[in-house]
């Protein structure tokens, strides 16, 4: 799960990319690791979740809410590392 703290926003507040694709072929929006979107949780901005638009963004301006965008906008990226457990 990707998680954002208050106040943290893009230099430009227009928003970031994060790992999320609309599949044509699957019909459903996809993460990054072939992971459907779950059902039971999404954060999409009221009416945002169109699939006319495959990339989805998530933007500060609007409490972290995600939108469908086109892909070649120029937008910052926020991605996720894997984790490891050291013990």
């Amino acid at each position: 799960m990707i998680c954002f703290r208050p106040g943290f926003n893009s230099p430009t507040n227009k928003g970031y990319y994060i790992a999320l694709r609309y599949n044509d072929t699957a019909s459903r929006y996809e993460w990054d690791s072939d992971t459907p979107l779950s059902s039971a949780w999404n954060n999409w901005n009221r009416g945002s979740n169109s699939t006319t638009y495959q990339c989805v963004l998530a933007e500060p301006d609007e409490d972290w809410r995600w939108e469908s965008v086109e892909c070649d906008d120029d937008k910052y990226a926020i991605c996720e590392y894997g984790l490891r457990k050291f013990y």
